[in-house]
């Protein structure tokens, strides 16, 4: 199944190109985005967004203290549960 759901998105990719349709400036801004924006809207996400003073790399943002993570995001709602979220995505991610 994998190899099958692999040769559909390449064919995808290769019939219309990257869409960009995301905004974000990396990988791990935008799962952050995909995260935040659950039961929230785009506007808080951009609020929580831009609270981060520190690169968005995955490694950066897995030493920081889960309390100080939870301060970046709180615009966006939900901060305690999207905050370990985050950090287990970004554990999984290996970034």
């Amino acid at each position: 199944m994998k190899t099958t759901l692999e040769t559909t998105l390449n064919h995808l990719m290769h019939h219309y190109g990257p869409l960009h349709w995301w905004p974000a400036e990396n990988d791990i801004e935008m799962m952050l985005g995909a995260v935040l924006v659950q039961n929230t809207n785009w506007t808080n996400v951009e609020k929580a967004l831009q609270n981060f003073n520190v690169p968005f790399e995955g490694q950066v943002i897995l030493n920081l203290p889960l309390e100080t993570l939870q301060t970046f995001i709180r615009p966006s709602g939900f901060y305690t549960r999207k905050s370990t979220t985050i950090h287990g995505l970004l554990m999984v991610s290996a970034v």
